[in-house]
């Protein structure tokens, strides 16, 4: 009878050990699941704001060259090879400083024509106004 018993606890261990380890490899392969979902999401939110960058560059650029081309100046590019200490790609365009001109907050005036009138300017560039 104790033999019969044993026999009986032996196979039903087996049997829950089948069903632990089907248990066990679902939840694994959820999780697995899980992972690429959130990695894919995450992927198309970087392509996203990558793209985002992209246009908010050509836009800059094409604003830059007007202003430029306005005074007769003609824009020099040149490759910066450590853009880590003034771009933050993970901002998105409108909130990254790289794209907009700084403006100046001091309270130092610069000429207005030149009858000695001082006004503030609205960016540190710009260092004297005839009208």
């Amino acid at each position: 009878v104790i033999h019969t018993m044993v026999n009986n606890v032996n196979a039903s261990a087996d049997e829950f050990g089948k069903y632990f380890t089907a248990v066990c490899t679902y939840m694994k392969a959820q999780s697995i699941r899980a992972g690429i979902k959130l990695k894919s999401e995450s992927i198309s939110s970087a392509q996203f704001i990558l793209r985002a960058h992209k246009q908010a560059l050509k836009s800059s650029i094409e604003r830059d060259d007007e202003v430029a081309a306005s005074y007769g100046i003609r824009r020099v590019a040149e490759v910066e090879k450590n853009i880590t200490s003034f771009f933050h790609e993970e901002k998105l365009p409108k909130d990254n400083a790289l794209y907009y001109y700084e403006t100046d907050r001091s309270d130092v005036g610069i000429p207005l024509n030149e009858a000695g009138d001082l006004v503030r300017a609205p960016y540190k560039f710009v260092a004297k106004l005839k009208l």
